[in-house]
């Protein structure tokens, strides 16, 4: 029996900074801004995405089509967070 090599990818340090490398969206949401002839919005600018806690783990809910987009099951381990935030930042963008 051959088992497949597990490849090792780096991985940063957990933190506050931005290290999204893809995004979560609905698929509905997609859908409809690709078929819009309007003005062209991102599907950044276009989300209405809610995201929390379940019993298991962390739900991500679009709340304009009131559908799930993302429901992960912890499977009761406990993992790394990082919930701080550069506060610097956050005041400069309330001004």
């Amino acid at each position: 029996m051959t088992r497949k090599k597990k490849v090792e990818v780096e991985k940063p340090e957990l933190s506050n900074e931005d290290q999204i490398f893809a995004f979560i969206q609905c698929g509905l949401c997609v859908e409809e801004l690709l078929a819009a002839e309007g003005p062209e919005v991102s599907p950044r600018d276009y989300a209405r995405l809610e995201a929390g806690w379940t019993p298991r783990g962390l739900q991500i809910r679009c709340v304009r089509h009131e559908c799930n987009v993302l429901n992960i099951d912890f499977e009761g381990c406990q993992h790394p967070a990082d919930v701080t935030r550069k506060v610097e930042i956050a005041k400069e963008k309330l001004q």
